[in-house]
């Protein structure tokens, strides 16, 4: 399947690193971030977060009190909210870790970076690609086919655009590249009665570029090369799931 927009970004027309907002995703269950600790399983801010074995940045964000960071969010705020959970043990869970829900923005912020302008971005796999909420379909499909995909769109240190960057104004404001370019595509392919273009696929991937890897830099506006590597992995084996088409890319 050929993306003029995939073509695009292998060119390494995404700019210099630059800086992008914390985004958010949908909320995850306790499993093993911030489970340890002297403040307990989750204080009073809230559910722990889910963050690999270590509680190193939980998925969903959900934590103040032990992950560093959701998945999709940012750090919650309170005693250990910052750094808890970056640490074998889960971090300390302060009594006062501050509520996120699906990721707010207490104490520490994300900051995305760019692509390079030419290779990939040294990022650290997320450690996980466990469906996030667990019984969604599209989750549940790229945990099974889009694992490392999945992994490096989430990558941390420094944090990748796909999972922690995004747009920033109009109807998709707020999302992750790859949250982003999912909902945009669903969007297209219901308006578009079931079908799921490339065309389509291309709009989406200018529409949900973070903003800042482009403006100032004369770059196209496209999302990061992970964006764009787990967005064609989800047309080609998530279709139904992720966008609700049979076959992408038409």
């Amino acid at each position: 399947m050929a993306h003029t927009w995939k073509l695009a970004i292998g060119l390494g027309l995404l700019g210099a690193s630059l800086a992008a907002g914390c985004v958010v995703k949908e909320g995850d269950d306790d499993s093993a971030g911030g489970a340890a600790g002297e403040g307990g399983t989750s204080g009073s801010g809230g559910s722990s977060a889910k963050g690999g074995t270590g509680g190193s940045a939980g998925k969903a964000g959900g934590s103040g009190t032990g992950g560093a960071a959701g998945k999709g969010g940012s750090a919650g705020s309170g005693t250990g909210g910052a750094t808890g959970g970056t640490t074998s043990d889960g971090g300390m869970a302060g009594d006062t870790g501050g509520t996120s829900g699906t990721g707010g923005t207490g104490g520490m912020d994300i900051v995305a970076t760019c692509d390079p302008a030419s290779g990939e971005l040294d990022s650290t796999p997320y450690p996980t690609c466990d469906a996030d909420p667990p019984g969604d379909e599209c989750e549940v499909c790229i945990q099974e086919s889009c694992c490392e995909e999945s992994k490096t769109c989430y990558g941390m240190e420094p944090y990748n655009v796909c999972g922690w960057g995004g747009p920033t104004d109009g109807p998709y404001a707020g999302l992750s590249e790859k949250g982003c370019f999912q909902k945009c595509l669903s969007d297209k392919v219901k308006a578009a009665d079931g079908e799921c273009l490339a065309d389509d696929a291309d709009s989406c991937a200018a529409e949900c570029a973070t903003a800042m890897c482009y403006e100032g830099a004369g770059a196209f506006a496209l999302v990061g090369n992970a964006t764009n590597d787990l967005a064609t992995c989800m047309q080609d084996h998530c279709a139904k799931d992720c966008f609700g088409a049979d076959t992408c890319g038409n």
